[in-house]
């Protein structure tokens, strides 16, 4: 699909979204998906898990919401660009994480140690911009005559499957599990140096540009020139082809829980690695200074037309980045999580947990408590009340149904999003089914 750089820009302007931890999950500690979070947590007495197509979005921005940014005009519905960029802080980030998994298998052998396997798909998005981006974009550089607008940004998109095989072990209170995680990268866009600025000088309004930019690539995106650039994606589609491509790497996951008759206390630290893209490799660069005079309108004035011929090589020469073919690495968002739980008997248990995530040079943390209520033997009701960057209002509800061997299971950190969407900043759900024996 061909995709206009405005429209890009626009979508990641009304976005802004943080780390993405999973609070629910730890108030639902006996569900086979709370291995996600920690492989030190296993479901009590289950001897076979079968894990059924699932998917987890998480979404979360503190940007303009959709009814801010959407107004009603003449009786129809108006995109209001300056609304967008006036609740645009100086320095925005653009989070989103989906994860579709496949197929999955747990077993536990002699009661103390468990097997598992696990397919998934993930597409993560990530953009750190300055406010004068959309500026620019959308008002132009008249507002900027005589300043230096910087535009860096960092940006990155990428699919990956993953290929999880795990191990679980427990002894007295001690439980403790690892997984080793063969990755195969779909496609990516990342900038690995993403510097640049622009001046407008105020006596004849030359443009100044100054790059320290460079944009790697692998299958997803096509540039030709800055009228002529593909951005190739189709997440929704799941091709077998994509499973295994030349683009590899290796991640770990690891766990510990220290489990007693009233209460637990566990760690985990999850995606250790990264990824090594080889396939389609594509490496776009600009350095140094770039000056455009504009056009010489004098000629004009006295009769004769204006070559817009030159402006136009001018225009192409500033925008042009021949591609090199160099092959390069991404590291994995890595996560920790520190966690805990207390038995208070008459079926609950309440708990907590803290959380830190590493990712492109930064970092991101928050904390959750959480309570779970066992409301029958084939239903189990959780609760979570998150912080994190300064946001107070995360109330999730979570609830696990079993008939017979079938269980359900749905997941929400923030129950507002459903009944005010267009308000809302913070999305998240997991939902799927497993089969468990």
């Amino acid at each position: 699909m061909r995709v206009n750089l405005l429209i890009l820009i626009a979508f990641f302007g009304m976005t802004r979204l943080l780390a993405q931890s999973e609070w629910g999950l730890f108030s639902q500690t006996d569900l086979w998906e709370a291995n996600r979070v920690n492989p030190a947590f296993w479901p009590s007495e289950k001897k076979l898990i079968l894990s059924l197509p699932g998917l987890q979005n998480t979404l979360y921005f503190t940007g303009p919401t959709y009814g801010d940014v959407i107004r009603k005009e003449n009786g129809q519905q108006v995109f209001d660009v300056n609304a967008l960029i006036n609740k645009l802080k100086d320095q925005n980030l653009v989070r989103e994480h989906l994860e579709f998994s496949t197929l999955g298998l747990g077993l536990r052998l002699g009661g103390s140690f468990g097997l598992s396997f696990q397919h998934l798909v993930h597409f993560n998005a990530y953009l750190a911009y300055p406010k004068t981006l959309p500026q620019l974009v959308w008002k132009g550089n008249g507002p900027f005559i005589g300043q230096t607008v910087l535009l860096d940004h960092d940006l990155q998109l990428y699919a990956y499957n993953e290929f999880a095989l795990g191990a679980f072990f427990e002894k007295n209170a001690l439980q403790a599990g690892g997984r080793i995680k063969l990755l195969t990268g779909i496609g990516d866009v990342s900038t690995q140096r993403g510097r640049a600025a622009l001046y407008t000088d105020t006596a004849f309004y030359q443009l100044q540009f100054l790059a320290d930019y460079q944009l790697n690539t692998s299958a997803y995106f096509d540039y030709q020139s800055y009228n002529d650039l593909q951005l190739n994606f189709d997440f929704g589609q799941f091709r077998l082809d994509r499973l295994f491509t030349g683009n590899t790497g290796v991640a770990f996951d690891l766990g510990v829980r220290l489990k007693q008759e009233k209460w637990w206390l566990a760690a985990s630290a999850l995606d250790l690695g990264s990824i090594r893209w080889r396939k389609d490799v594509r490496n776009y660069r600009a350095e140094g200074e770039y000056i455009f005079d504009g056009l010489d309108i004098s000629q004009a004035l006295t009769g004769d037309s204006v070559n817009f011929e030159s402006a136009l090589d001018t225009l192409k020469q500033l925008f042009s980045f021949p591609p090199t073919y160099e092959s390069y690495s991404t590291s994995l968002p890595t996560k920790v999580y520190l966690s805990g739980g207390i038995d208070l008997g008459k079926r609950w248990m309440v708990g907590g947990a803290l959380f830190t995530e590493w990712y492109r040079n930064k970092s991101f943390s928050g904390f959750s408590i959480n309570a779970n209520y066992q409301l029958a033997k084939w239903m189990n009701l959780g609760g979570s009340y998150a912080v994190f960057r300064n946001t107070f209002a995360n109330v999730g509800l979570s609830g696990v149904v079993k008939l017979g061997p079938v269980q359900f299971y749905a997941l929400a950190d923030n129950v507002t999003a459903v009944f005010r969407p267009a308000d809302s900043r913070y999305f998240h759900l997991r939902t799927g089914l497993n089969l468990v024996f």
